[in-house]
């Protein structure tokens, strides 16, 4: 039987991360979220958050990281301090 492995690492997201984020946002936005928010208003939320977006987030950021398997990336995850009122 043939045995199937895939690299599977997690690091530090980086500005040259920012195409692949932009595209891994808007597939999971659109699958997550299609039907349940409507379509003019879904396009809006993810165009904002383009390949120029992810730029700016990746910048000197410690809470961001990138998930890839055989050396796609297939996932991410932000994180920080909470910005509402304790």
């Amino acid at each position: 039987m043939l045995q199937s492995r895939s690299e599977v690492r997690v690091r530090k997201g980086t500005q040259r991360d920012a195409g692949a984020l932009a595209d891994v946002f808007r597939q999971s936005w659109e699958l997550a979220y299609r039907g349940i928010i409507p379509h003019l208003h879904l396009e809006s939320m993810i165009r904002r958050r383009d390949k120029a977006w992810w730029q700016h987030a990746a910048r000197g950021s410690d809470g961001l990281l990138v998930l890839e398997v055989g050396g796609v990336m297939a996932g991410y995850v932000t994180f920080g301090r909470s910005r509402g009122r304790m």
